[in-house]
C-alpha cells in the first residue's frame, strides 16, 4: 500500500532569516507569517516603504490573492508558498519593465539549483514545467519618474495542491509534490526571498540588460510559433515566432514578412500555437 506524501512543514518567521543570505538578511526590514490573509501583497501596500530595504509578507492561506490581469490565485492553505515582497527604489529605474522577468529568472534558477526542476520562463513572468503552471508572479508599482519608486512583488508557487484545483482553474498547472519534490518550504522560503532582494540590489544598478541572455535562455516559448493577443494590436492579434526579450525586458515576434515586433505592456495573451 502507498505511503501518503507528507505534509509540508508550517512556516516559521525565525527559520526563515535563520536560513537566509547574510547579504540578503541585512536588507530585510521586516519578515512576518501570517496563518490567513486576504492578500499578501495588499498588506505590505498598507505599509511604509523603505528605500533598499525590504518588507515581507508570507501566509499560509489567502482568501483573495490574485494574479495577473486580475485574475483569482487559487492555493490551498497551509501547503505552498504565497508571499510577497516590497521594496522602494530611490529613484525610478530606467528598465523598470523587466523587474518581472527579473523576479521570474530568479525564482527559476532557484528551482534549477536547488531541486533540480526543469522550469522555463513564460512570458513575462509565469514559471511552467512541461507548459503547466507552476508559479505566478505578480509585480506593482508606484510613484512618478525622477522619484521615489514603490513595488511590491508579489509570488505564489505550487508545493503541495490537492487534486481538485485542477479542475478550479482555466489553465493546466503543475505542482513539486507531483514532480516528485518535497522542499522544506522555510528553506525554499529563505532562499527564493534572499535571491529576491539581492536581484533587488542589482536591479537598482544595472537594470535588466545583463539578465535578459539567462533570461532567454531560460523561456519556455523561445522559438516557438506563438499567437499574440492585445488592445494594441489593430488587428487584435498577431502570430509569429517568439525571439525573446531585448535588454529592457521588451518581448519580440516575428511575423511571417521577417518583421520583428516589440510589446513592451505586460497585459497582453501569449500562446503557442499547436
Amino acid at each position: 500500500m502507498p505511503v501518503a506524501a507528507q505534509q509540508p512543514e508550517p512556516l516559521v518567521r525565525n527559520k526563515i532569516l535563520s536560513q537566509m543570505d547574510q547579504r540578503a538578511r541585512n536588507s530585510i526590514h521586516d519578515l512576518a507569517v501570517y496563518r490567513e490573509l486576504a492578500s499578501t501583497s495588499d498588506h505590505l501596500r498598507q505599509q511604509e516603504f523603505q528605500v533598499d530595504r525590504a518588507n515581507v509578507c508570507l501566509a499560509e492561506a489567502q482568501t483573495a490573492g490574485r494574479g495577473r490581469r486580475g485574475r483569482e490565485w487559487l492555493s490551498a492553505p497551509n501547503r505552498n508558498l504565497m508571499l510577497s515582497i516590497s521594496w522602494a527604489f530611490e529613484t525610478w529605474p530606467k528598465t523598470l519593465t523587466g523587474l518581472g522577468l527579473a523576479v521570474a529568472l530568479v525564482v527559476v534558477e532557484r528551482l534549477r539549483s536547488s531541486l533540480a526542476v526543469e522550469a522555463q520562463i513564460k512570458w513575462p513572468n509565469d514559471i511552467l514545467v512541461n507548459d503547466a503552471k507552476l508559479a505566478g508572479i505578480l509585480v506593482d508599482v508606484a510613484g512618478q519618474h525622477g522619484q521615489q519608486c514603490d513595488v511590491v512583488i508579489g509570488l505564489g508557487l505550487n508545493i503541495h495542491q490537492p487534486d481538485w484545483e485542477q479542475h478550479a482553474t482555466e489553465y493546466a498547472w503543475q505542482d513539486l509534490y507531483s514532480l516528485g519534490v518535497h522542499p522544506q518550504r522555510n528553506l525554499l522560503a529563505a532562499q527564493l526571498i534572499g535571491d529576491c532582494v539581492i536581484m533587488l540590489q542589482e536591479f537598482a544598478v544595472s537594470g535588466f540588460a545583463p539578465m535578459a541572455r539567462r533570461w532567454n535562455e531560460l523561456s519556455s516559448y523561445q522559438g516557438r510559433t506563438v499567437k499574440i493577443s492585445s488592445p494594441n494590436i489593430q488587428v487584435g492579434t498577431l502570430s509569429g515566432v517568439m525571439r525573446g526579450v531585448d535588454e529592457f525586458g521588451a518581448l519580440l515576434v516575428e511575423d511571417d514578412q521577417s518583421i520583428c515586433h516589440r510589446f513592451v505592456e505586460t497585459d497582453i495573451s501569449v500562446r503557442v500555437q499547436q
